[in-house]
């Protein structure tokens, strides 16, 4: 008589895992460094504040909802460096970035037990199983509602090159400083792509 009522409280748990390499040198011309990370990050729903509200598909059975978070890159490389150019003054800084593809979480895209959220999995999918999501049930989902079934997934990985030329000075009378610069984002214009569409029913998932 009164509908859906859902109590939604905040609760789960976080954990990560990682090791950090880094190197650097520096001299009076510049300097370079070298950082590598490998890492794993787990949780159990998704940011709030990126997400909204998140209710997982059984709200008896928490900890099936243990996953990679959002922001889980197991793999990051980044190289940087800033060095004199012997030229009328300028300097050349530049960083490269390299990081192995984000999870995605792989939903229904439909209501199916009916709590009022479309955060549904297909049966056997685990929270943020990305590319790595097994396709057996994500095919007979799609078949049970008339779709072709899919033969692989991928998410797009990170490669960034952004670069800088700038010359420092120094204001009349040394009462201040400033430098003028000029600025690459994306150096080789390098499509990263952003999130990836999970629902196993969309017509581009």
């Amino acid at each position: 008589n009164v509908g859906s009522i859902a109590a939604v409280v905040t609760e789960g748990q976080a954990w990560y895992t990682g090791l950090d390499l880094n190197w650097k040198w520096h001299s009076g011309i510049g300097w370079y460094s070298l950082s590598y990370t490998l890492s794993k990050s787990e949780d159990m729903g998704p940011d709030p504040l990126k997400g909204g509200i998140y209710l997982p598909p059984d709200s008896d059975n928490l900890s099936s909802e243990r996953g990679l978070s959002d922001n889980d890159r197991r793999h990051r490389f980044v190289a940087a460096g800033d060095i004199g150019l012997y030229l009328l003054g300028l300097r050349l800084s530049g960083v490269y970035q390299f990081a192995t593809a984000l999870p995605f979480n792989v939903t229904t895209g439909a209501d199916d037990n009916l709590d009022g959220i479309t955060s549904d999995r297909p049966a056997g999918v685990s929270r943020n199983t990305g590319a790595q999501t097994p396709l057996a049930p994500v095919n007979a989902y799609r078949a049970d509602n008339g779709m072709a079934p899919v033969s692989s997934l991928s998410a797009p990985y990170l490669s960034q090159l952004d670069l800088r030329i700038y010359r420092p000075f120094v204001l009349k009378h040394g009462k201040g400083y400033g430098q003028g610069f000029f600025q690459i984002f994306n150096v080789f214009n390098r499509y990263n792509g952003g999130l990836v569409e999970g629902r196993v029913l969309a017509s581009n998932f």
